[in-house]
């Protein structure tokens, strides 16, 4: 496979030679120009790459935690969340995966409680997993102005908003505090 895009240092478009799998077909560049992320179909992961040297630095199966696998419909950067956002196509989840050098704690789980002698303190393994689960799979989705809302179009045809500090579907986005 070949993928083009722009690289951060190279002030040019430069094709580039990468075995990043049979039907990769969704790709992004995180903000901070480090990683790209591609989405491939056969089989069903997610690889992220060294944006500089184009090799695989961690590659994630895209299934739920039954084994169920799916494939990705849109792969996003979220700025302000150091992140990528993924809207899968058969299993009702987005996927929030972390490039921040130190991902907050709970990331990738819950967390009871912050003190270090809870054992719970402990920070999670490099691009963690965030699962937000949906209503139904989006087809696609789009960012409110903060990067805090997104809202997306399930493969049903209806409307859902997903508020990322919560975690969750929501009913409403919220109102900005006057």
């Amino acid at each position: 496979m070949v993928l083009c895009f722009l690289a951060v240092d190279i002030p040019a478009w430069e094709q580039v030679e990468i075995d990043a799998g049979v039907k990769a077909h969704k790709m992004a560049l995180s903000a901070d120009g480090r990683y790209v992320l591609v989405a491939d179909h056969q089989p069903y992961l997610l690889l992220i790459l060294d944006a500089t040297t184009l090799q695989p630095v961690k590659s994630l199966d895209v299934q739920d935690s039954n084994g169920n696998r799916s494939r990705v419909n849109a792969v996003y950067t979220a700025p302000p969340w150091d992140s990528f956002i993924i809207a899968l196509n058969d299993i009702p989840e987005i996927w929030q995966v972390s490039y921040a050098d130190d991902p907050p704690a709970g990331f990738d789980g819950w967390v009871h409680d912050y003190r270090v002698d809870s054992g719970e303190n402990s920070r999670p393994d490099t691009f963690p997993v965030r699962r937000i689960k949906l209503d139904a799979p989006f087809a696609g989705f789009s960012f409110g102005p903060e990067y805090v809302v997104l809202t997306g179009m399930t493969t049903e045809g209806k409307l859902q908003r997903v508020d990322l500090d919560l975690g969750r579907v929501v009913t409403q986005p919220r109102q900005a505090l006057d």
